[in-house]
């Protein structure tokens, strides 16, 4: 028996993945006799039903199915690969156009390339199904420099076999009637399905079906929105068909298409004038794990063909270049799309944040309702009591008592009050002479401390004075030359050094010296404040 190949399948868990991954190991992709090792690559949230698959493919107990390995590590899902299936891509959402899903891919394709690059053999071929296919199968590749450009693959099969079909259906034959058809360009609405070098039971397409406008019209559009109509009809995408074209196009470049022609979006070469540098799908024939691009005369499709080339070439214009060939505009733009999702991520903050401010406004008004509505109910049960104590014979004295009581707790309100703002007063005067004792000591301080530094200076300069006279008479006598004026002798630098650091430890000394006195005067004056409420607070109580 063969040697088992390591073949990669991402996004093993999403419904291409379920689909493809039996058939993958049924041998439908690389042959009856060819034992396998799945690799399979899933994001951290998706590894428990990524389990789940696991599960699966064990309980089937495929013959050829020799190992397992579920990773959400690329490192270690590409490790010593032959062979990959890249289903595993950013799903289109509502809202979404296609140059947002290309932004959204590229980062993904551009880790899987470079870990191709480091962990793979370097005979790795990849078919890349994810969409938008032939623009992450460029990504992948430039990424993967040392993979040769011919070992990579974007899937346009399943066009091919939409196309293939359509026409059977219409034509009331079997699919394996139907030969010669392929796809030219981009896996998009701008694909050309292209039938002029097909046939059915081997006479021409058109001789068969006999309706031009039907081939023109319906049959065109269906093919380029069947996508989007299967999804429209069943809720999700097309699972099953997509596994389908993904196994038959493997195969095909692995074991040979027989002599058929198979569409495969491979790496442009300038051939039905394509320039080099997009994958571009055209018709091939494959043999021993090699394509080779099939010459048909497709003349009369030349301004369709030169439209979906463009179309490749303004997706890497505007994203790929992003993302390879120029790094500050690529980490530009990753910020950017940081500071995006940041702006969104505050908006709905703020939005949630206004929700709750309305919330708290409501029952805050509630709230201040029902107080008032208390408060509005006790003052009239109390005017109901005034007015039926006033009928009793005891109405006179009680009425007496309870205004006596109110004026009383009224007054003592006013005696806390008034306490109050008194300490807060002395408090408030008590810093302020603080804070203007201290500046006034410490203007006096820097007034006495410049009158030392002046003396000092004038003593200085008269020494320097007396120390020059006496040099130059006795150079004079020597007859000398005189040194420059602005030299001092080692002494008197000497002399200078040691006033200026005996200048700067008297500083230190009276900033210690106003720090204690500072001290000492605050807690004078919190004791003088303790004996001061002490004596107020007694005379009240007395009072």
């Amino acid at each position: 028996m063969k040697d088992p190949v390591r073949v990669v399948v991402t996004g093993a868990a999403g419904q291409i993945g379920y689909s493809i991954l039996p058939r993958i190991s049924k041998g439908d992709a690389f042959g009856p006799d060819q034992p396998v090792i799945l690799m399979l690559l899933e994001i951290t949230p998706a590894l428990t039903a990524l389990k789940g698959v696991e599960m699966e493919l064990i309980d089937c107990a495929f013959p050829l199915l020799h190992g397992i390995v579920c990773t959400d590590d690329p490192m270690v899902a590409f490790k010593d690969a032959d062979y990959a299936f890249l289903v595993g891509a950013f799903p289109r959402k509502a809202g979404m156009v296609r140059a947002d899903l290309l932004a959204k891919n590229a980062g993904i394709f551009k880790v899987q390339g470079a870990a191709i690059e480091k962990v793979a053999k370097k005979t790795f071929k990849a078919l890349v199904v994810g969409n938008p296919a032939n623009t992450n199968c460029l990504i992948l590749a430039e990424h993967a420099p040392s993979i040769p450009r011919k070992n990579f693959c974007a899937m346009t099969r399943l066009d091919h076999n939409r196309t293939i079909g359509q026409l059977a259906t219409r034509a009331g034959c079997t699919p394996s009637d139907v030969e010669g058809v392929c796809v030219f360009g981009n896996h998009s609405a701008s694909m050309v399905p292209f039938i002029e070098a097909a046939t059915i039971k081997g006479k021409p397409v058109r001789e068969v079906i006999g309706d031009d406008e039907w081939i023109a019209g319906e049959f065109i559009k269906t093919i380029k929105t069947r996508g989007g109509a299967i999804i429209k009809a069943r809720g999700l995408s097309s699972a099953c068909s997509a596994a389908n074209a993904a196994i038959d196009c493997m195969h095909d470049w692995i074991c040979g298409s027989d002599g058929k022609i198979v569409s495969m979006a491979i790496m442009s070469s300038g051939k039905y004038g394509v320039p080099e540098g997009v994958f571009y799908s055209v018709p091939c024939k494959c043999k021993d794990g090699e394509w080779e691009v099939v010459e048909l005369d497709a003349s009369k499709q030349a301004d369709a063909l030169k439209a979906t080339a463009d179309e490749l070439f303004d997706e890497r214009k505007t994203r790929l270049s992003d993302y390879i060939f120029d790094p500050m505009i690529a980490d530009a733009r990753r910020e950017f799309h940081v500071l995006k999702a940041r702006m969104e991520t505050s908006k709905i903050i703020s939005k949630s944040f206004a929700e709750r401010m309305e919330i708290r406004k409501n029952i805050v008004t509630k709230q201040r309702k029902e107080f008032w509505e208390k408060s509005h109910h006790k003052d009239e049960m109390k005017k109901k009591w005034k007015r039926k104590m006033e009928k009793s014979p005891f109405a006179v004295d009680l009425v007496a008592d309870q205004e006596r009581l109110d004026e009383e707790m009224k007054f003592q309100k006013l005696m806390e009050k008034r306490k109050k703002r008194a300490e807060t007063m002395r408090k408030k005067s008590l810093e302020q002479r603080i804070v203007r004792e201290t500046a006034q000591k410490h203007a006096q301080d820097l007034i006495r401390k410049r009158q030392r530094r002046e003396r000092e200076r004038a003593h200085k300069n008269a020494a320097l004075k007396r120390s020059k006279s006496a040099g130059s008479v006795a150079r004079r006598k020597r007859g000398s030359r005189p040194p420059t004026a602005d030299v001092l002798s080692p002494y008197h630098q000497l002399e200078e050094r040691r006033q200026a650091m005996r200048a700067h430890m008297e500083d230190l000394h009276e900033l210690a010296r106003q720090k204690l006195q500072l001290q000492e005067l605050k807690r004078r004056r919190m004791m003088e404040e303790q004996h001061k409420q002490h004596d107020y607070s007694g005379s009240y109580r007395k009072f």
